[in-house]
């Protein structure tokens, strides 16, 4: 049987070298945050539980979280919706998955971990 992985993100860089990367080894499900293509789901990491609801439905084995706030100057202005989407979000996906036994992968920048 192989691997689920859910890609939030998935239509940045990251996400799209990284669905490009795991498709061949892993069932693919991409998750973007506006215009889903055909076959994608969308996800507001400021929605933490439409999220879960998301993550749920999917049941992956594997999440990667390759999507984040990262408008530099707007995180300044905007701190409540940055914290929702880089830290509050990434947080309840990481305890969901515990709780299911999967895993979880957070990517971030140099500009959130030096």
């Amino acid at each position: 049987m192989t691997a689920r992985c859910l890609i939030i993100g998935a239509a940045g860089q990251l996400g799209q070298a990284l669905s490009a990367t795991l498709r061949s080894r892993y069932e693919v499900v991409e998750a973007v945050h506006r215009h889903p293509r055909p076959g994608q789901l969308v996800i507001d990491l400021e929605d933490a539980a439409r999220t879960i609801s998301v993550v749920a439905e999917v049941r992956p084995q594997w999440t990667l979280i390759a999507g984040a706030f990262c408008n530099v100057d707007r995180a300044e202005t905007e701190r409540e919706v940055c914290l929702q989407v880089n830290a509050h979000a990434p947080r309840a996906i990481a305890e969901y998955a515990r709780r299911q036994g999967a895993g979880v992968v957070f990517y971030s920048s140099d500009y959130t971990f030096d």
